[in-house]
């Protein structure tokens, strides 16, 4: 009997951790409804910065912008988005975390597939001297070539000697770009 009775009850407690616990495309998923699940709407306070620690994106208030950033990018961040949602690279960074947790995913241009769009023929090499004034180059600046946004991706040499590399492509597809987010609010779907 008393074999018998322990079998029951190892049988139940199997079955309440498999209910509670399953997974679906690969995602463990939990009944718990302080944790997020996949297809829960959460909210979230977000910075996006650039490899160098600028930052292009952010709701948070306080925090200063002090990069550029790129419609494409700007375009897929939200202030509330469904957890999973294949739309938004993030996304899946939440499941299993509840409010308050904070979150950081850093994207490099191969993992994003904006790698495939680097032009060479938008990289140029321009000598400092041809800008007239006395410039201070710095990599990192942008500046504008021929009304296109160009960032200053390597210097050689010195003074109006010196060489100034421009990249005019657009920037997630040469540089890491790492997404913070913090869940301040969860509703179970």
């Amino acid at each position: 009997m008393k074999l018998r009775s322990l079998f029951l009850v190892s049988m139940i407690g199997t079955t309440l951790l498999v209910a509670a616990c399953n997974t679906q495309d690969n995602q463990t998923v939990t009944n718990d409804p302080a944790l997020v699940d996949t297809g829960d709407l959460v909210t979230v306070d977000y910075t996006v910065m650039w490899s160098d620690g600028d930052v292009f994106a952010t709701n948070v208030s306080g925090t200063e912008i002090t990069a550029l950033g790129t419609d494409s990018l700007e375009r897929n961040i939200g202030s509330t988005v469904t957890a999973g949602d294949d739309n938004v690279i993030w996304s899946d960074t939440v499941i299993g975390k509840k409010v308050g947790d904070t979150v950081t995913m850093t994207v490099d241009p191969q993992t994003s597939g904006e790698e495939q769009y680097y032009d060479i023929h938008q990289v140029q090499d321009i000598v400092a001297s041809a800008f007239g004034a006395a410039i201070t180059p710095t990599i990192g600046d942008v500046y504008d070539i021929g009304g296109q946004r160009a960032w200053i991706t390597a210097l050689s040499g010195s003074g109006g000697d010196q060489v100034i590399t421009f990249d005019r492509n657009p920037r997630e597809t040469w540089d890491d770009y790492t997404y913070e987010v913090t869940i301040t609010n969860l509703v179970n779907q």
